[in-house]
């Protein structure tokens, strides 16, 4: 794709998406590493692929306008007081997929990971 990435940043990076520790990328943990790639510009734009940076850019604000104080994470609460605004069942399943290990924060990379439900990526594995 053009990249030009050091082999101990794609190793942080697999350690990091690769949240069940198989040491295989599923095609969610592969679009979080795309994600992480095109926000840190190590995968540059071209017209195949604009769309898709894009829509990361888009979900990144939106991700950023929620860190207040740029530390990387939600805090639980400040979702769940946005989330309300949809109804309180719908709020706690939503908390659920976003912050699946329940620490009361939620990642970027569990951001992404509960976006991804919300717009279909599961439907388009169980497909291949």
């Amino acid at each position: 794709m053009g990249a030009d990435v050091k082999e101990e940043d794609i190793t942080a990076i697999f350690k990091g998406v690769d949240l069940n520790r198989d040491k295989v990328l599923s095609f969610k943990e592969f679009l979080v590493c795309m994600a992480i790639g095109y926000i840190v510009d190590t995968i540059p734009l071209s017209e195949k692929n604009k769309m898709f940076r894009e829509a990361f850019e888009a979900a990144f604000e939106l991700f950023l306008s929620y860190d207040d104080n740029g530390d990387g994470v939600i805090q639980q609460k400040k979702m769940m007081d946005f989330l309300h605004k949809i109804g309180k069942e719908q709020a706690s399943e939503r908390i659920k997929e976003l912050d699946p290990d329940g620490d009361g924060y939620i990642t970027f990379i569990e951001y992404l990971f509960a976006f991804e439900n919300w717009v279909g990526v599961e439907e388009f594995e169980e497909k291949k």
